[in-house]
């Protein structure tokens, strides 16, 4: 394929891989990651260090993630380490290639092995096609659940909506997305193709397999936001031989009169209504190993008759089960919102619990997520009580450890029992940089911003009422207390500018 001279061509290898935020390497150690903007005719993504992430059509996510997964026989997820790397862009189309490895011995605490090397062909037309390719091999023997191309489609955008599914020259089949979480865990055997269109868009979506038949399950039961197609290898279950070639190919393809171009936002701006969502603010507490015993949500929900009888419904929660990068963890901390609709579905007046709450990765490492103590796991951790609180549970058993998220456990806990208000984000950016709530208490309103990314942000908060509010500020870059008290602060126009800095957690409270 020729490239001519105005289109942006860049080599990068891993080694060299020094672009975008940090994330948690789903090995060992942090990591930088790469990020690259594609364009495919009217589709926009992301390229994140080898997976298309957020695909998108006129500001409407169609996809979450594209991507190749080599799991162990643990379910365990391998990292790929790239040894070549290629991204070639025009204004419309792209081209990108890379050579990766999956390989990890067992011992030096992990239990389980890989050793699988991939290579990657992932390219986008003006005509909005998008065609990932992978061929790869063992390069020794080893055990594997499943290794395979991977879709996910994001709950938010399509739970309640129908896709349609087919096999070769099957019949088509049209199914809807559940709104409640499904039992059981495969909602779509044996298809591939799968065609379905978003709440916000009438463009229909079709992605198609070559080489690969998928299936398709409801990842909330593991508090993943998403349902996920996945298509695995065909080998002789669960032994991956040495030196089999396999080759997978998945199209993705959009048919529909091209939308209007969305507007740039070049701001962020956090908007407090008044409006009540009918829930408060859960109690945070730490997790203690007297606490009861709590079963998985994915073992609860598959009896409930059982669910029925019970005063208080207990589950743990970890946004790491399925994947464990930083973006993953961000986008499943509202997977709680689901678990509990479905909890509450089955009954109706039960305290719910979650209990432990873990960012702890379920599979064995050399030593805990460094997230559950750095500015990271804290600021996840103050956007996840708003999340607890939209979903209407009651308590939240942190199981962190000491570090920064006992910090902000401090400063929310005044909040707990204080009913829950509406906002409004108006954020830049593929991915969100900020995360809000609110809430009502005796001394007004107050609106808890967290900034999501590793750099600094800056956020207006308005809607608010008076000429003064009372701000309490939470990060690193604080010192080593890393919170700033009370500091009373005028506003203008019911409205207020801060510079944020990273992983920042900030309330902002009316004053009478």
């Amino acid at each position: 394929m020729r490239f001519s001279p105005n289109q942006n061509v860049s080599k990068v290898h891993s080694e060299n891989n020094l672009e975008g935020n940090m994330t948690f390497e789903r090995e060992t150690t942090i990591v930088n990651t790469r990020i690259d903007t594609l364009s495919a005719g009217i589709l926009r993504m992301r390229l994140v260090d080898g997976e298309l992430r957020t695909i998108r059509m006129g500001g409407v996510d169609l996809i979450r993630r594209l991507y190749f997964c080599v799991r162990t026989r643990t379910w365990d997820t391998v990292n790929p380490k790239f040894t070549a790397y290629e991204v070639h862009t025009t204004r419309e189309s792209f081209r990108v290639k890379f050579e990766a490895v999956c390989e990890r011995p067992v011992g030096g605490g992990f239990e389980t092995d890989a050793h699988f090397k991939w290579n990657a062909m992932i390219e986008g037309g003006p005509d909005g096609k998008v065609t990932f390719t992978v061929e790869g091999e063992a390069t020794a023997d080893f055990q594997s659940n499943r290794i395979g191309l991977c879709l996910l489609i994001g709950t938010n955008e399509l739970a309640g909506g129908s896709y349609k599914t087919s096999l070769l020259d099957a019949p088509v089949q049209e199914s809807p997305f559940p709104a409640l979480i499904a039992t059981p865990l495969v909602i779509a055997p044996k298809f591939d193709t799968i065609a379905f269109s978003t709440q916000k868009s009438t463009h229909t979506v079709t992605v198609k397999a070559v080489g690969a038949t998928f299936e398709m399950e409801d990842q909330r039961h593991f508090g993943d936001s998403s349902f996920k197609a996945y298509a695995p290898l065909p080998y002789e279950y669960p032994n991956i031989p040495t030196g089999k070639r396999f080759k997978q190919v998945i199209t993705l393809s959009v048919a529909g009169k091209p939308p209007a171009r969305a507007a740039f936002v070049n701001e962020s701006r956090i908007t407090v209504s008044s409006v009540r969502t009918g829930h408060m603010v859960p109690t945070l507490r730490d997790w203690q190993e007297a606490t009861p015993a709590s079963r998985s949500f994915i073992d609860q929900v598959a009896k409930p008759a059982e669910l029925a009888e019970l005063e208080t419904i207990r589950w743990d929660y970890r946004p790491s089960l399925h994947l464990h990068d930083n973006e993953t963890y961000w986008e499943n901390a509202q997977a709680v919102v689901d678990q509990a609709t479905t909890m509450r579905h089955h009954n109706k007046t039960a305290q719910l619990v979650i209990s432990p709450l873990d960012l702890d990765v379920p599979h064995p490492r050399p030593g805990r997520d460094p997230r559950t103590v750095d500015p990271f796991g804290a600021a996840w951790l103050a956007a996840f009580t708003g999340e607890c609180g939209k979903a209407g549970v009651a308590a939240v058993d942190v199981r962190l450890g000491e570090g920064m998220a006992q910090k902000v456990m401090s400063i929310l806990a005044p909040l707990a029992g204080q009913p829950l208000l509406e906002t409004n984000n108006r954020s830049t950016g593929f991915f969100p940089d900020l995360m809000s709530w609110a809430c009502r208490g005796p001394r007004g309103r107050t609106v808890v911003v967290i900034n999501r990314t590793s750099q600094p942000q800056n956020v207006t908060v308005a809607g608010l009422a008076g000429n003064q509010v009372a701000v309490t500020r939470f990060s690193e870059q604080l010192g080593a207390d890393k919170v700033k008290p009370r500091t009373i602060l005028p506003i203008a126009q019911g409205a207020i500018l801060f510079a944020m800095d990273p992983y920042e957690v900030l309330l902002v409270t009316e004053t009478k």
